[in-house]
């Protein structure tokens, strides 16, 4: 009596199950584990984004920081403030009145926001012009501000509206002086028709008249108006403009070490937090996916399942009657777990080596 087949079928179909559930769940557990540190890695590699970017962010705010301390002290110079109200942005002349830390970028930058808000605040204010009382007042600026809705209170603007009150001031001063002109005119006109009428009462007289009352002679006092009045001319339009100069004290000093440094911290993290996220990303390439010996013992592993499991079972389906009519079954197994066991051989020798590198 010849042995069953379908038990020789059943054993290879068993012992091919057993092997493909547990080499197959190797490498379901494999790729569940790189689902898990790709989603690690995505998730410290968002947390380093988002701390560089608060980083960035701050050191932005204190670079912006060291920018206005800079820029006040430059647009605060003799010279400086009033060549930008007349037009000249030039980097190279600008520095060549005043020297600046800042380099060309920030100090661009800088002239270029002071020239719009200057020429905005000429327009403002030509539209909505000050009235005498707020450019001769003290607090005049702030009742301006007060007065008309949307008023900055840059320095450009403010340099804006106290030239108006220089220029009212200056206009004053030169009614003043055209008036004091003419008093002076009017004065000297009647000394001399006084003087004409008193010479004409001393022919009439005689000699006698030459005498004061308490014989001494009279006097005769200079044309003044030939005495030439030479003022000043008018200071150019730089030069009054306000000028908030930072005083050269040990508090401004300190104050400007304080921001610098907190400027440099701040970049010090930005760069320590990009260096963090290209470590980041280098170790989320390394795991991005599976790789291709992965990929090439789960072809093994369904190459095998067919051989050992699939055959098998379509021989059993067929209701065989001899071994001899199915022993051919058992050479797609061999070749199949000889490819398994191979490949596992090469596999853990290819780890042996990276381990022994590392």
């Amino acid at each position: 009596m010849s042995p069953d087949p379908n038990l020789f079928l059943s054993t290879i179909a068993a012992a091919s199950a057993a092997l493909v559930a547990i080499i197959g769940g190797l490498l379901v557990a494999r790729f569940v584990g790189l689902d898990s540190d790709q989603r690690a890695s995505r998730r410290a590699h968002d947390a380093a984004d988002g701390r560089l970017k608060t980083a960035r962010e701050r050191a932005s705010v204190t670079h912006s920081r060291v920018v206005r301390w800079e820029a006040r002290g430059f647009l605060a110079a003799e010279g400086v403030m009033g060549a930008i109200f007349n037009g000249q942005t030039d980097l190279v002349e600008l520095r060549a009145i005043a020297d600046c830390p800042l380099n060309d970028d920030d100090l661009r930058v800088v002239v270029t926001g002071t020239a719009q808000d200057i020429d905005a605040a000429k327009q403002a204010i030509a539209t909505n012009p000050p009235s005498e009382d707020e450019l001769t007042d003290t607090d005049g600026w702030d009742a301006y501000r007060k007065r008309v809705a949307g008023t900055s209170d840059s320095r450009p603007w403010r340099a804006v509206f106290l030239l108006k009150a220089d220029e009212l001031e200056q206009e004053r001063e030169r009614q003043r002086r055209e008036q004091q002109q003419r008093r002076r005119e009017q004065q000297q006109r009647r000394r001399e028709q006084e003087q004409l009428r008193r010479e004409q009462e001393q022919r009439r007289g005689g000699g006698a008249a030459q005498q004061g009352l308490i014989g001494l002679p009279r006097l005769r006092f200079p044309e003044l108006g030939r005495l030439a009045f030479n003022f000043p001319p008018l200071p150019d339009y730089g030069t009054v403009l306000p000028k908030m100069v930072v005083p050269p004290s040990a508090i401004s000093a300190r104050r400007r070490d304080e921001i610098y440094a907190e400027d440099e911290r701040a970049q010090q993290r930005v760069d320590d937090y990009e260096r963090e996220l290209e470590r980041i990303d280098t170790e989320h390439a390394q795991i991005a996916g599976p790789t291709g010996w992965l990929w090439a013992a789960v072809v093994i592993l369904i190459v095998f399942a067919g051989a050992g499991i699939g055959l098998p079972i379509w021989e059993m389906s067929r209701g065989p009657t001899s071994l001899s009519a199915v022993n051919w079954v058992m050479w797609p197994f061999f070749g199949a777990l000889s490819a398994l066991l191979g490949y596992m051989c090469v596999y853990l020798k290819k780890l042996t080596r990276k381990d022994q590198a590392g």
